[in-house]
């Protein structure tokens, strides 16, 4: 990691800093939106699977959590997080440089993620995408494969905050009904602009049997 490729950044507040590196994939409206929707508890042991840069795990630092794992594929990112929660957090912490699914199963109470949206189109060769495409294909897990390993991280009762596309919802919900999460809370974000859907926010518990909560809409780009 070069510290001159760095650029010093804010997330959500400016008293949330970190670095980010331009030339990969930065933190976006879609980070703002799970690490505002996502409710930590005192004492949360939380797991960020394909936590890039450690934006949201820096704001989920902001709580009085236990600790901060995250994982990353990607060798570049893990470290670049790896380097912000040694310079800017304050709870324990570590960062895995792999695939999720190489991970045993956890512990956790709280596990994030902010995942790539698209499938992989026909014909698309994932050896040859670069960072940013990384970050918006399902290049290295897909949807089925990230909420098993999401529900296989948590322990009973944990909770699994998503953000994910409005157009993937029962596909999403398909895989938490079988993958023993019981969707709790659910919000949709607008665009301002046009008014059409552009992400949704889910949470699931782990062998839970509750009734769902309909958050009230959030709209991106609205003054606020």
């Amino acid at each position: 990691m070069n510290p001159e490729q760095l650029r010093k950044d804010w997330f959500i507040e400016k008293d949330c800093p970190l670095y980010q590196n331009p030339g990969h994939f930065c933190f976006n409206t879609d980070s703002v939106l799970l690490a505002q929707f996502a409710s930590p508890k005192n004492n949360d042991r939380i797991l960020e699977i394909g936590c890039n840069n450690a934006a949201i795990l820096l704001w989920m630092d902001r709580f009085e959590i236990q600790e901060l794992h995250g994982v990353e594929i990607l060798k570049e990112p893990a470290r670049l997080a790896q380097y912000n929660l040694e310079v800017f957090g304050r709870h324990p912490f570590e960062i895995f440089q792999t695939d999720i699914q190489n991970l045993p199963a956890g512990n956790y109470d709280l596990v994030l993620s902010n995942p790539p949206f698209f499938p992989l189109e026909p014909g698309m060769d994932k050896s040859r995408l670069d960072e940013r495409q990384l970050g918006r294909f399902e290049a290295n897990l897909n949807l089925d494969q990230l909420v098993f390993c999401a529900s296989r991280q948590l322990k009973s009762n944990g909770r699994f905050v998503l953000v994910h596309r409005p157009d993937r919802l029962s596909e999403i919900l398909s895989s938490f009904k079988k993958n023993h999460l019981a969707l709790r809370r659910f919000a949709v974000a607008y665009d301002w602009r046009d008014q059409q859907p552009k992400s949704i926010l889910l949470e699931g518990v782990k062998d839970g049997t509750c009734s769902v909560m309909m958050e009230k809409p959030v709209w991106i780009g609205k003054d606020s």
